[in-house]
């Protein structure tokens, strides 16, 4: 591998993936409330987290394990109202979301 191959993998950021647990805590949270409160979001992560460390302690490998914040929590739940709401996760371009609405509203009259 070349010193530039090398450094590259070097910079990656870790990814957070949630288990099929973690992602069905979370739908059953979003359908409940879909605008949580920072407190609410702490909590989330604090659920998930504790699960996380559980199953690091259950299985044979004692590596760390990616611990959540609130913060994250929240990202998850405003992609996921994009998602419900727009149809995507990724950010919109200006303009579109009011283009959307107009075309919604013009359909219902």
């Amino acid at each position: 591998m070349s010193k530039v191959a090398s450094k590259v993998a070097k910079v990656r950021k870790r990814v957070n993936r949630f288990d099929e647990f973690e992602k069905g805590l979370l739908e059953e949270k979003f359908k409940a409330n879909n605008t949580p409160s920072t407190e609410n979001c702490q909590e989330i992560a604090k659920l998930i987290n504790d699960n996380r460390k559980e199953k690091s302690k259950a299985s044979e490998q004692n590596g760390p394990f990616f611990v959540l914040t609130a913060k994250q929590i929240k990202f998850w739940f405003d992609h996921r109202r994009r998602l419900q709401n727009h149809g995507t996760y990724k950010p919109l371009r200006p303009g579109s979301r009011s283009t959307k609405k107009a075309a919604d509203s013009s359909k219902g009259s």
